[in-house]
């Protein structure tokens, strides 16, 4: 995009679109992991820094207590969501979430508590990243999951939403199952579709 349509890349560069997804750092990551704390269904979750990398202490498989590094921001605004690595090359997404508004976490299912075997459980395939997410936050994807071993070898080429020009068109990645074209659709900073 950097080069052709210059003016569409100054645009884009530090939009919502540009943070969709990063490396967490102390650019990247805007929740408070200083030490702060919440509480939600009797679990309280605590976040921290530990040796210039962000952690969590909270519930985690089978219910069990434990700290979990974040390796990737999820987001921008109005919040911002975290990824933690697993094996099987899985990165799951937290139950807690950034509000970059209001300034505080808040829990993403905060009506009842998920049993850790329930499919929208936070270590389960319903907050997997390469299989539910991916697609709309990466460029280049390739998955690479092989139904053998129960294991992701996942690529990608950038970490971020990214419209694409198309014959006159633009091709917006914001389907997990499909790219869709729209005709006539401009190059903007806000959400577009």
């Amino acid at each position: 995009m950097q080069g052709v349509h210059q003016k569409e890349y100054d645009k884009w560069l530090n939009s919502n679109h540009d943070h969709a997804m990063d490396t967490a750092n102390e650019k990247t990551v805007l929740g408070d992991f200083n030490n702060a704390s919440f509480q939600a269904h009797g679990i309280t979750s605590r976040f921290y820094k530990k040796d210039g990398k962000f952690f969590v202490h909270t519930q985690g498989p089978e219910g069990k207590m434990a700290d979990f590094e974040v390796s990737y921001t999820f987001g921008w605004f109005p919040l911002q969501q975290y990824l933690v690595p697993f094996p099987g090359g899985r990165l799951q997404c937290l139950p807690v979430a950034w509000d970059v508004k209001e300034k505080k976490w808040y829990h993403l299912y905060p009506k009842e508590p998920l049993d850790p075997k329930d499919w929208l459980y936070w270590t389960n395939a319903a907050q997997n990243w390469n299989g539910m997410c991916a697609e709309c936050h990466s460029t280049n994807l390739k998955k690479n999951y092989d139904i053998k071993t129960d294991t992701y070898k996942t690529t990608w080429s950038i970490l971020m939403w990214v419209a694409r020009p198309v014959t006159g068109r633009v091709r917006v990645m914001c389907s997990g199952l499909r790219c869709r074209t729209w005709p006539g659709l401009k190059w903007r900073t806000s959400i577009w579709w």
